[in-house]
Order: C-alpha cells, then structure tokens, then sequence
C-alpha cells in the first residue's frame, strides 16, 4: 500500500506541478502578446508627452537640469544620452552596429554624456547600435531585453534595455530619451501579497494531497488484509463494511463482505459434497467387497450366491450411476456442455421414458397415467430424456402401494409445459427450498434408494435449457413437480 500511497501523492504532485506550469506559460503568452505590446505603448505616450514636455521648456542647461530633478519625483526612470557630433548624422563609436557601451551619469565613451532621473537602473549596459537608432531619429521597443519580452518576471527587470527609447531634440541637438516605469514601485505590496497568496496555495494544495491520500489508502490497506484473511479461508474475519464511506471504496468493501459470505457457503457445501460423495461410494464399495469376499470365498453357493451377484451387480450400477451423475453435475459446474439442440417428439418421449419404469411400477403396485399432447420442439434430447427420468424416478421412490403417478404434458404456444404429480409422501414446507440441494435427501430412510443428485441435476438442466421448475406439495399427499420450456 505504500508504494500506491506514493504513487497517488507522486501523480497528484505532477498534476499540480503542471497545472502550474501550463498557467505559468498561458500567462506568460498573454503577457507576450497582448500586456507587454499594451505596456509598451502606454510608455511611448508617456515618452511622447514627456518629449514634448522637454522639447518645449528644457531648453538651456538650466532648464535641461531643472526638468530632471522635476523627473526625480515620477514613478518613472528616465535617462537622456546626448551624442555630440551623432546629430549631424556620424554614428556613435564609429560604427552602427556591435559592441555595448555602459551609460553613466555625464560624459562617458568619448563623446557621449548621460543623464539619469528616477530610482537608479542595476545595470545601464546598452548596444551602439540601439543608441545610433535612437539618435538617428528611430524608436526602441526594448528588443533586446528577451526576457523582458517573454516572461512576465522579466517585467520587474531593472535594466536600462527593459526600457523604451525615443528621441528629443533640445536645442537643435538630437538625444535619446529612455524610459520606463520604476521597478521598485511595480513590485508593489499588493504584488507581494498575490505571491505569498500564490506560494501558500500551492503548499496547502501539496499538504492537503498527502493528507488526503493517506485517507484514501488507509481504506484500500483494510481492504487488502481483509483479502488476504479470505484467501487463507479465514471466513470469520469481520470486514465491518459499516466503517467505510459511502463511495465506491465502501462500495468495494460491502461487495468483499459479501463475496466473504458467498465463499464461506460454498466452503462449507464443498465440505459437505466431500462427505456426502464418500458415503455414497464407500456405502456400495462395502457392499460389493463384502460379497465379493463371500464369492470368492466359496462361503454362499446355488441361490445364495446368485443373490450375492445380484447385490454386487445391483451396487456397481449404483456407483456406475453416480459417477455419471458427478461427471453431468461436474460439466455443468464449468460450463463444458454444449446443449446439441435438435427436433424432440416431445409425448413419444415421455412415453419411452414411462415404459422403462412399467416393471418397477408393476412390482410397487403403483398406477401411472398419462395425458400427452402431440408436441414437437428443438431442445437437447439427452438433457430431456435425464429431466423426465429423474423426475418420475423420484416419484417411484416416494410412492407406495396403491399410490399414484399422473404425467401430462400440454402445449400452451409459445411453451410447453410438463406436470408430475404423484399421492406419495409428500414434503414438508420447510423442506421445499432444499430439495434441489446436491445430496439431499428428504426421507434419510431412502437413501439407499438414490445418491440425492436427482433433483439437482434436474434443476440445472432445465436452467441450462432456458426454463423453469415449481414444485407444490402438501406432506403425507404428494407432490407436483412443474417444468416449462420453450419450444
């Protein structure tokens, strides 16, 4: 459970990790495309404002110095680069492309003169080739700040290229004006308090998925000891399915109670199929081997021994039968039969199945009738033939002398349906649910008389066919058993 319990932190934790990422980079995007162009050109309009504002009062060195010390007090940084004999048109340097040079306030790189207004920059390197553009009359969107352009962060960079350039002309001398908003004032309180907002989401996120998976594992760990405790066959283990939630884990655990419960059942039945096939065989083995040893012996000759044959013969078609009934329980058990449907003369076989029990019934002293309609339908004739000689087998065996057995068959359309009703003994109410039960046997003083597999074996094989059996029955006045098929 440890490794799920990792394994369920570790893909939430990716989850979380690349929601974050995916936002990060929606964001970024955004800011790319439409804040940083939005920004950019809210500071041309603050550049061209204050060029103009330069151009019409910062004539004179006086003025010049008096309008950067009014700069000082704006949320803006600012610096202004003068280039000497660049405003006739010579590039600064000696060359409009290459090299960087460091801005510095007053004269700097041999001819050029910077002055700064506003919170100070962290680094004031620039290319002379933006410098040349400027002081040739063009315009600087900050290009080269990379950064700046394509990650929202780089918005707080301090750094003279995250600034927008433009030129001024002050005193028929072309300059380059650089500006930006103050970094310190952009990274504000409120700013810091989305980040800590930020951070404390993603940590409470984190700590609320280990909390919550081991919530959810705790469960599935009962679950897979209550598992095991059932595969050890350890049915009195209490799996308490209250305890659970009511979501598909409790789901699961009612589920496993109940699988709990079915399997207790068929240990237990499996048990008792042990022992009731054990009785069945070792009672006929005895039989045979005790007078086989008296055949062999030579201790029972003329009658008697003709007596002990038939008693030998008699048991091994006893086992012979219930083997073969095992074999046909064991197939529908796993499903290996294949139902060979074919044209079935339904009364021609119920009377064939009635003719082979007329020397018992002459012998029991017990009348059988029958009323059959001429009804033909494509089923298994194997399967029918085991449905009616089971069924009036057992009604053979639980009647008596003067009793009768009536056997019809009607054709109701659609279906058929079979009737054996016989005065017999009778079951008791409480019996009814259990006489389909492999190896049960209603009247114990019978059981020599069969292996208890009949009725089971009828109940299957009509299942298997698509039917259905009801049995009414009143003790001490017999019973009707009710099958009904399709045709």
């Amino acid at each position: 459970m440890n490794t799920l319990y990792k394994r369920f932190i570790a893909v939430l934790l990716v989850v979380v990790t690349v929601s974050v990422v995916v936002s990060l980079l929606a964001s970024n995007v955004l800011y790319a495309f439409y804040s940083k162009p939005k920004m950019n050109e809210e500071l041309f309009e603050t550049a061209g404002s204050l060029k103009e504002v330069l151009e019409e009062n910062g004539a004179g060195e006086a003025g010049l110095s008096a309008a950067m010390e009014m700069l000082n007090a704006l949320d803006y940084q600012v610096v202004l680069v003068s280039g000497g004999e660049s405003a006739a048109g010579e590039d600064v340097g000696g060359s409009s492309s290459g090299g960087e040079v460091t801005l510095t306030e007053g004269p700097f790189n041999g001819g050029l003169t910077a002055q700064f207004a506003g919170a100070d920059f962290d680094r004031t390197n620039i290319s002379l080739s933006t410098l040349n553009e400027v002081l040739s009359g063009g315009v600087y969107q900050g290009e080269e700040a990379n950064m700046a352009n394509w990650f929202m962060m780089g918005h707080f960079m301090n750094d003279v290229r995250n600034t927008v350039g433009v030129p001024v002309e002050l005193d028929g001398e072309r300059q380059a004006l650089f500006i930006k908003q103050d970094s310190s004032l952009m990274f504000s309180e409120f700013h810091i308090i989305l980040l800590v907002f930020f951070v404390t989401a993603v940590l409470v996120s984190v700590l609320f998925i280990i909390l919550m998976s081991r919530r959810l594992t705790n469960p599935l760990g009962r679950l897979r000891t209550a598992a095991n405790e059932i595969r050890q066959e350890n049915f009195e283990y209490d799996i308490s399915p209250q305890t659970y939630s009511k979501d598909e884990i409790g789901q699961l655990a009612v589920s496993l109670d109940a699988m709990k419960g079915q399997l207790k059942e068929n240990h237990r039945m499996r048990q008792k199929f042990i022992s009731d096939v054990t009785h069945d065989f070792q009672s006929p083995l005895l039989n045979i081997q005790g007078y086989a040893k008296l055949l062999e012996d030579g201790e029972v000759r003329g009658e008697d021994a003709r007596e002990a044959a038939s008693v030998v013969h008699s048991e091994a078609k006893r086992l012979s039968s219930l083997a073969r009934q095992l074999m046909l329980l064991n197939k529908f058990d796993h499903q290996s039969y294949e139902v060979k449907k074919s044209s079935v003369q339904l009364d021609e076989q119920i009377r064939e199945v009635v003719r082979v029990f007329r020397w018992r019934l002459d012998e029991s002293g017990i009348d059988l009738s029958y009323t059959l309609d001429d009804v033909e339908i494509d089923s298994d004739r194997d399967l029918l033939w085991n449905i009616w000689d089971n069924l009036i087998s057992n009604a053979v065996k639980y009647s008596s002398d003067g009793d009768e057995i009536a056997v019809s068959l009607e054709d109701k359309g659609a279906h058929v349906e079979v009737c054996v009703q016989d005065t017999g003994a009778g079951i008791r109410e409480e019996e009814l649910d259990m006489i389909f039960d492999r190896f049960y046997r209603v009247d114990e003083a019978r059981s020599s008389e069969g292996s208890g597999l009949g009725l089971a074996i009828v109940r299957e094989t009509v299942d298997m066919l698509g039917g259905t059996i009801d049995v009414e029955s009143a003790f001490g006045e017999g019973t009707k058993f009710i099958v009904r098929l399709e045709k």
